[in-house]
């Protein structure tokens, strides 16, 4: 059986039209956010495929309180394609999913990084190869390309 590793992807790998979107998203969130903003991740069909311009980003904020996520449409300030759909999540929360005491918390963040990990691009990242390391050790990191079931323990199976 044939092992593959976790889908970082080039850069290249984004439409243009979406990586333009995605620079100006993370260059506003970078001056809203400033050294808040740990990392910006793009992940999603429009990096799998061609068949869709919706945009997934998981963005880490230090210290947020606001939804876990939002859905955007068009504008003139961010002309897109698709949909745009951010997910927000703490450091806390990135770098140690297990430790989440709420179940129900703890499912929806693991499903995210699995969710991630299936292609991503690391648009942004206060220090070097960070989103990797947190993907690496909190999330089972190598899956059979046939379908996709772990070659080791899955952590969404022994959620208590």
């Amino acid at each position: 059986m044939h092992r593959m590793e976790r889908a970082l992807l080039p850069i290249e790998r984004i439409p243009y039209d979406e990586f333009d979107a995605l620079t100006k998203l993370c260059d506003a969130h970078l001056r809203l956010l400033d050294n808040k903003l740990l990392a910006v991740v793009a992940f999603g069909d429009t990096l799998r495929s061609t068949q869709t311009h919706d945009i997934e980003v998981l963005e880490v904020v230090k210290d947020w309180d606001g939804p876990n996520s939002a859905s955007f449409d068009s504008t003139a300030q961010l002309p897109l394609r698709g949909r745009l759909n951010i997910f927000f999540i703490s450091p806390e929360e990135f770098e140690a999913p297990l430790s989440i005491e709420d179940k129900a918390d703890r499912l929806s963040v693991l499903t995210l990084m699995e969710d991630v990990l299936e292609g991503y691009v690391v648009i942004h990242e206060h220090r070097t190869r960070y989103v990797e390391q947190c993907l690496s050790k909190s999330v089972r990191p190598y899956r059979t390309e046939n379908d996709k079931k772990p070659l080791g323990p899955n952590p969404l199976e022994i959620i208590h």
